[in-house]
């Protein structure tokens, strides 16, 4: 029986024939949606259904694919389809966990493109909370816990960027997400580069509106979990006492395994 809508978050560039073929041949795979912007250069041949959006990450285009996703009880999300291959038994293995964890979402590891190196990703918690929160190439929703989050908090918003941040903090809060520590797909060298930002990319001018975003959703989630602290300020004295050395502050960009 197939129970699984995919998702593929194609926005400018088109997915990897490969995967579409793979996806299209799958048994448990009904449809695949897939989200690109409307001048997108590539056409996506055969029955998948694609919905030119501009802005096709934020969360009414989303909310679209979604709908779209009914009556399949679960949802394969896949952010960043280039260079990315599934394994034989990975949809089975995400599928299967999901169903005895109970979760809203599961994730899982994947494997280096020549599958010398098992990339592990971290345990989600409740503080997971970064936008760029590292999950790999494959998200699998189960679909009733996706329409209870949206029931209960409400749709997602008209973004540009948050969609599926917006959706993934909605499932964290009302029915947990797990992790499978295994690889299930293999991904290009560079992907987790491709998926993840620099530390300091807040403080980029050109992000600003990206920033803002995300802070809204941030904020709105840690209200709704009881976690959020009405920021204060107040004016600092000036000193004009003489000193006689000068201290540098050097930040150290943290390892990868922060949330």
């Amino acid at each position: 029986m197939k129970t699984i809508a995919a998702i593929i978050c194609a926005d400018d560039a088109p997915p990897d024939p490969a995967l579409l073929n793979d996806l299209n041949n799958h048994s448990l795979i009904e449809k695949i949606i897939i989200l690109s912007r409307p001048d997108a250069a590539f056409v996506v041949s055969g029955s998948n259904d694609t919905i030119a959006a501009s802005f096709p990450l934020g969360g009414t285009a989303l909310e679209l694919a979604l709908e779209k996703a009914q009556p399949c009880p679960f949802v394969l999300m896949i952010p960043k389809p280039r260079g990315v291959t599934i394994l034989n038994d990975g949809i089975e293995r995400l599928l299967q966990s999901v169903r005895k964890a109970g979760a809203g979402l599961c994730y899982a590891d994947y494997y280096e493109e020549d599958r010398s190196k098992t990339l592990e990703v971290i345990d989600y918690q409740q503080g997971s909370i970064r936008d760029d929160f590292y999950f790999g190439p494959l998200l699998l929703f189960s679909k009733e816990a996706l329409d209870a989050a949206r029931q209960q908090y409400g749709p997602l918003k008209d973004t540009r960027w948050g969609g599926l941040y917006e959706l993934r903090l909605k499932i964290a809060r009302s029915a947990g997400v797990a992790r499978i520590p295994e690889p299930l797909s293999i991904a290009a060298r560079d992907f987790r580069k491709d998926v993840t930002r620099s530390l300091f990319d807040y403080i980029d001018p050109t992000r600003v509106s990206y920033q803002q975003e995300m802070e809204a959703l941030a904020t709105e989630h840690l209200k709704e979990i009881g976690a959020y602290v009405r920021p204060s300020c107040r004016t600092v004295p000036h000193d004009a006492s003489a000193y006689p050395v000068e201290a540098s502050v050097v930040m150290a960009k943290p390892s990868f395994g922060l949330i």
